[in-house]
């Protein structure tokens, strides 16, 4: 986190999304629920039915672990309190928005 983004964000609250993430991805696709789609795929929908919703809850903490520390430095930039990292020398650098979703992706 220092080196790509200058400090060291809110470990707890970082470390407790990717846990959520992890949590999500045990209960959406336990061995069973594998097993059952493997041999009976027209199941699909059944098997993984209540899982949608723990799915879109994965992919709002995703995007929250994606953008949260990058708009951080996003504002220390603009603040002038920004220390040295990757992605504030990316940002010094960017162009345009399709940069800066690429820089989000990469970092």
């Amino acid at each position: 986190m220092t080196v790509t983004y200058g400090h060291l964000a809110d470990e707890s609250l970082f470390l407790s999304r990717a846990h959520e993430i992890v949590d999500v991805g045990k209960q959406a696709l336990s061995p069973e629920k594998a097993a059952m789609f493997t041999a009976f795929p027209f199941l699909a929908v059944w098997c993984f039915g209540g899982a949608f919703a723990m799915m879109g809850r994965c992919r709002e903490l995703s995007q929250q672990l994606l953008n949260e520390p990058f708009n951080e430095v996003k504002a220390q930039i603009a603040d002038g309190t920004a220390s040295h990292s990757s992605v504030a020398d990316f940002l010094s650098q960017a162009h345009d928005n399709t940069d800066e979703d690429m820089m989000k992706s990469v970092a």
